[in-house]
């Protein structure tokens, strides 16, 4: 399903709703996964904080460049052209 896409937000995960390898799975294995933060309150951490904990994330999960990029940029961009 081209058109089915799914949210993977880093607030999921840190809030302690979603297990590590659950978080992990998903951003390596299922298709369409769009990778996002879903903060923006104040009392949250700031943007920068977000990239860098993402980063160590992307690479505890072995995500290979073309993955991340796959997820925080082409299939954002491919929900908005559908």
């Amino acid at each position: 399903m081209d058109w089915l896409f799914i949210e993977q937000t880093a607030l999921t995960f840190l809030l302690g709703y979603q297990t590590q390898v659950d978080f992990f799975d998903l951003l390596t294995c299922c298709n369409n996964v769009i990778y996002s933060s879903d903060l923006g309150q104040t009392s949250q951490i700031d943007v920068e904080d977000w990239r860098m904990i993402s980063k160590s994330w992307f690479e505890q999960a072995s995500l290979p460049e073309s993955r991340v990029e796959e997820i925080a940029l082409d299939n954002p961009l491919s929900m908005l052209a559908n």
